[in-house]
């Protein structure tokens, strides 16, 4: 077996960043890690790219089908993955680890940010004087982005669409699906899937950001 040495990268680099003038990203569609001769796991191309709605509102028959692309894509994938030989899962892991800045680590990174700053927001808005407590901090460190998106709007006495559209907030939640599965099982998605969750995410944190005052 060939020796695989992962080198250690600090990914803090001391830069202010600007959240309402982040530049968009350009993910550069490089073809799929090949995952060995017994068994390919490369994800189908499933359905229609959203990107082809960006000019008019889906109607509801796209809604739906999107809604299942997602949906079938995620049982698809979860179940190659569990059938997948260990050497296979070696070798992806092998190419993620090689490419951190490729679409699923971006994917990780959005909705790890999008969770830790809803959380704090919270937490926050629920401290009367001085700084936050662990045991307030403790209440909410179980929740996700839905639970603490929810609990942020209720706070602020406000409803979803002041912070973003309807549609963009269900490709949010669509990614934090992908991220539990990009983080626990290290795998890739379809070339496909990356611009339009990337760019829900970049437009949610972007929103919640500008309603919060932080930047």
């Amino acid at each position: 077996m060939n020796q695989f040495v992962a080198s250690r990268f600090s990914p803090w680099t001391g830069i202010p960043i600007d959240i309402h003038n982040m530049p968009r990203v350009i993910l550069q569609l490089d073809p799929e890690p090949a995952l060995g001769d017994k068994q390919s796991l490369r994800p189908e191309r499933l359905g229609e790219s959203l990107s082809s709605l960006e000019s008019r509102s889906p109607t509801a028959s796209e809604e739906s089908t999107m809604r299942h692309d997602y949906e079938e894509h995620l049982r698809k994938l979860r179940k190659q993955y569990v059938r997948s030989y260990p050497g296979q899962r070696l070798n992806i892991a092998k190419q993620r680890i090689n490419n951190p800045c490729h679409g699923p680590n971006l994917i990780v990174t959005y909705v790890s940010a999008i969770e830790g700053i809803l959380r704090s927001l919270v937490v926050w808005n629920e401290t009367d004087s001085g700084k936050p407590g662990i045991k307030t901090y403790n209440k909410y460190k179980r929740c996700g982005v839905q639970q603490l998106y929810e609990k942020y709007l209720q706070q602020h006495g406000v409803n979803s669409d002041v912070i973003i559209a309807a549609n963009k907030y269900e490709l949010v939640l669509y990614a934090v699906e992908y991220r539990n599965l990009l983080a626990h099982e290290c795998t890739y998605l379809g070339q496909d899937k990356y611009p339009d969750l990337i760019d829900a995410c970049q437009e949610f944190l972007s929103g919640l950001c500008s309603h919060a005052g932080i930047n």
